[in-house]
C-alpha cells in the first residue's frame, strides 16, 4: 500500500488549470492581432467584409471568459481554505479522505478501472475520476518507483 497526502490550495488549481489558461491566452492573442490586422488591412484596401473582425472578436471573447474564470477557480480555491487530502492505493482501488480545520469531511473508493485518465506535471500527478473531478497527487511528496506503481496499478486494470 502506498500512502500520501496532498493540500488542496490554489497552486493545484493553477497547474490543474495550466494548459486550459494558456489555451485562453493563445484565443486572446489572436484575436486582439486579427481585429489589428483587418483594420490595418480595412484601411490600407478598403475591405469591409463584417465577418471576419466578428470571427476574432469571439475569439477575443471565448479567451478572455477563459482566462477571468480560471482566474476566479484559483481565487476561490485559495479563499476556500486548505482542504488535506489522504490517498490510500491498494491493489483494487484508492481510498481517498478529505480533512479541514482537522476533521474528515469526506472519503471516497474509487476502483482504478473506474479512473478516466491520469496526467502527469512537473509538480502533480493528476488522477482523473471523472472529467472535473480529479486526484492530485504532489511528485515531491512521493518517490519517482511510488509514482511508477501507482500509474501501473492504474493501467493493470483499465480495461
Amino acid at each position: 500500500m502506498i500512502k500520501t497526502t496532498v493540500t488542496i490550495n490554489g497552486e493545484v488549481q493553477k497547474a490543474l488549470t495550466a494548459r486550459k489558461r494558456i489555451v485562453g491566452v493563445i484565443y486572446l492573442i489572436i484575436g486582439v492581432l486579427g481585429i489589428c490586422a483587418y483594420i490595418a488591412l480595412s484601411v490600407a484596401y478598403d475591405y469591409e467584409n463584417i465577418f471576419i473582425p466578428v470571427a476574432f472578436a469571439v475569439l477575443f471573447a471565448i479567451g478572455l471568459l477563459v482566462v477571468v474564470t480560471l482566474k476566479k477557480e484559483v481565487s476561490s480555491a485559495e479563499k476556500a481554505g486548505d482542504v488535506i487530502n489522504e490517498y490510500e492505493f491498494y491493489d483494487d482501488y484508492i481510498f481517498a479522505k478529505a480533512i479541514k480545520y482537522g476533521e474528515e469531511i469526506g472519503t471516497s473508493k474509487t476502483f482504478y478501472k473506474d479512473v478516466k485518465k491520469i496526467r502527469t506535471t512537473d509538480d502533480y500527478l493528476f488522477i482523473y475520476i471523472t472529467r472535473q473531478s480529479v486526484y492530485p497527487i504532489d511528485l515531491h511528496d512521493i518517490t519517482a518507483e511510488e509514482k511508477t506503481a501507482i500509474c501501473e496499478l492504474i493501467k493493470s486494470h483499465k480495461r
